[in-house]
């Protein structure tokens, strides 16, 4: 099985087992953190939240 096969189901197991859902990143459009922090663009402009439950 490919890599990105593998990894693709392993994150669907996992997900379901922690009542979590994952999204698989496409390198064109930007994840947005649970910190609302977006993903690579809040990089390079190097500003970071902190978040705390």
């Amino acid at each position: 099985m490919a890599q990105e096969t593998h990894l693709y189901n392993f994150m669907n197991q996992f997900g379901t087992k922690m009542k979590q859902k994952y999204k698989e990143y496409n390198g064109q459009e930007p994840i947005t953190t649970l910190a609302r922090e977006k993903y690579p663009d809040d990089l390079s402009k190097r500003t970071f939240k902190l978040y705390s439950d």
